[in-house]
């Protein structure tokens, strides 16, 4: 290719990893090593989807910032919008077997990067609802206010039905479901590691 589009650092993923099975860290060490190896041969242009793309790309494979260009990623405002609140609240609640008034926190994404905060949350917060829509098939736990879901293409749906946006992620390149979230009119607590 002459030009590179980088969504993530293999190397900087691995490196803010904790608690993953020994195969997940050795396939994505394999994975590091194969990233360093093409960017070490690409003498072309990059586009990193964030700041921390940049830095980390300069930090693990010594690419030279004025090769990497930042172009964020967007969202899609007439799909996620505060409007979907009047449109989708009631029904997914009801589905979900939430009560209209019970304070609901939605995380979506890879649960390797949060699983123990989310856990951590949940414990300290029995009061709040913690809808989880992953397509992760590990580190899941139980909590009668714990309620984890398979992936959807109708997410929109599920920041409607929510109160506010929970991201406590190790490691996120730039982290799309914030944008998402905050589209749709949800507050967003996240962590500093999200691009």
């Amino acid at each position: 290719p002459n030009v590179v589009t980088a969504h993530i650092c293999v190397a900087a993923y691995l490196n803010s990893l904790r608690n993953v099975s020994f195969q997940h860290r050795l396939s994505l060490r394999l994975m590091a090593a194969s990233e360093a190896r093409f960017y070490r041969q690409h003498k072309g242009p990059v586009i990193a989807v964030s700041r921390k793309i940049l830095d980390e790309l300069k930090q693990y494979y010594g690419i030279d910032d004025d090769r990497i260009s930042v172009i964020p990623h967007g969202v899609d405002s007439e799909r996620f919008n505060p409007s979907n609140r009047n449109l989708h609240r009631e029904t997914i609640r009801c589905q979900l077997n939430i009560a209209q008034n019970q304070v609901v926190a939605l995380y979506v994404g890879d649960l390797t990067k949060a699983h123990n905060h989310l856990r951590d949350l949940s414990e300290v917060l029995p009061d709040v609802r913690f809808i989880i829509v992953t397509g992760s098939h590990a580190y899941h736990w139980q909590l009668p206010n714990v309620q984890i879901l398979p992936p959807t293409s109708e997410l929109h749906r599920y920041y409607a039905a929510a109160d506010a946006f929970v991201f406590p992620t190790t490691y996120d390149a730039f982290g799309m479901v914030v944008l998402e979230a905050m589209a749709s009119g949800l507050p967003v607590f996240s962590s500093d590691q999200a691009g």
